[in-house]
């Protein structure tokens, strides 16, 4: 999906969506709060868009004015979303509540932390959680947003494909997990996967991990002796998608890219241009840091935690030699990482 707004005169709103079907004609929800104002096709005719084949009749843009929906420049409020994803579009700035600046939550998790995004969605003018789940394309158009002051953009993206945001006006966080529990967290999902609601685990990730999903279904997770036996007979095409996955994120730009100790220095490097970074074990850490930069107070954030029973999951999975060589990276890097956080509160450029 593209999308866009090109101006907004307080009377008057111009912009576009390109659907990901073809041939489909986008639909705009238009709100103030929560009241739904209008629902409005895209009709107009973009020749650019028609001449290099993004869509099928070219018909991707929209206006509104005071004739679709009274008294528009009144409306501070405003949003505007695709109706069929639910995806924000625009929404004005309003003083009175957005903060001037532009965020982006790296996630390293499976299951992300949406009691992050969920919390800090007020106080951001543009939103866009697991934008990841919508591919790559439209996660570069949320960062390329015109008119927008104030921003927030979570997901599980590979850093160096949008590393040129945050040489700009964009500044990242994280919070680093433990690779073993990492490991061990993906372990458990792959295991179930096919038995896991579609909120938890989205289609993308349903179709990208189908393979480990096949090889690991049924797996008796507490029979430790399978489960070494599965790993050790892994094929490539499973294996590669527990290399190292944190390093990977952080220097790789295509999943199943080659990585070696070589990678952690630039992992290393990455993550010096973060704003804040924490480890996913220090969940006060990155509330704190979080309430900082959002000027609230700390003890309304709860960021997500690491089940009890992942951590004594992980405790025994760090016994089998496998997983220590499948998280070289991954382990050197923590291992500096949590030299560098201890000698401060949190890791900052």
């Amino acid at each position: 999906m593209l999308f866009n707004i090109e101006h907004d005169q307080g009377y008057a709103i111009q912009g576009y969506f390109v659907p990901d079907g073809f041939s489909e004609t986008a639909t705009i929800a238009v709100y103030s709060k929560e009241t739904l104002l209008a629902e409005i096709p895209c009709t107009q005719v973009r020749e650019a868009v028609l001449q290099s084949r993004r869509h099928d009749t070219g018909e991707i843009g929209f206006q509104l004015d005071e004739t679709l929906i009274p008294n528009l420049q009144a409306y501070s409020d405003l949003s505007i979303f695709d109706r069929k994803t639910g995806i924000l579009i625009y929404q004005r700035f309003n003083d009175a509540y957005h903060v001037p600046l532009k965020l982006f939550r790296m996630e390293f998790s499976l299951l992300q932390d949406i009691r992050i995004d969920n919390f800090v969605r007020p106080y951001f003018q543009y939103h866009a959680a697991k934008i990841d789940n919508y591919g790559h394309e439209t996660a570069l158009q949320a960062f390329h947003l015109n008119l927008v002051r104030s921003s927030f953009i979570s997901g599980r993206l590979m850093f160096r494909n949008y590393e040129q945001f945050f040489d700009k006006d964009y500044q990242a966080i994280a919070a680093i997990p433990d690779p073993y529990q990492n490991f061990a967290e993906r372990l458990v999902l792959f295991s179930r996967f096919k038995t896991i609601n579609e909120t938890l685990i989205p289609e993308r990730d349903r179709i990208q991990f189908s393979i480990v999903a096949d090889y690991f279904e049924g797996l008796d997770l507490k029979n430790i002796k399978e489960i070494k036996n599965k790993l050790e007979k892994m094929p490539k095409t499973v294996r590669s998608h527990f290399r190292s996955p944190i390093v990977h994120q952080l220097v790789s730009t295509m999943p199943g890219q080659t990585i070696d100790r070589l990678s952690v220095p630039l992992a290393l490097d990455a993550l010096s241009r973060f704003r804040l970074v924490t480890l996913a074990e220090t969940p006060d850490r990155y509330a704190n840091g979080i309430a900082a930069l959002l000027g609230t107070d700390a003890n309304a954030i709860r960021p997500r935690t690491i089940h009890e029973n992942i951590v004594g999951f992980a405790s025994k999975l760090s016994e089998i030699h496998v997983i220590e060589t499948l998280l070289e990276e991954d382990l050197i890097f923590y291992h500096f990482l949590q030299q560098a956080l201890s000698m401060s509160n949190e890791f900052s450029l």
